[in-house]
């Protein structure tokens, strides 16, 4: 999956947001909210109230920089 097919899909999982929670992203990955946490750790964020808002394309980045090193 190329990162513009997966901002397309993160975005269409959360209604065309363009900005995510850690909690939408961990559903999109499924995974854990803690584990989400520690992956964004370091990246740029938003922040609202008591939540953080990503983007959604430096997420989509952050995915692709993490599978191609694994």
């Amino acid at each position: 999956m190329e990162r513009q097919e997966l901002i397309r899909a993160m975005q269409q999982a959360n209604n065309g947001a363009g900005l995510l929670t850690i909690k939408q992203i961990a559903q999109f990955r499924g995974e854990h909210i803690n584990t989400t946490a520690k992956f964004l750790k370091g990246l740029e964020y938003l922040p609202s109230g008591k939540k953080k808002l990503y983007y959604v394309g430096d997420v989509a980045s952050r995915i692709m920089e993490k599978r191609n090193i694994t």
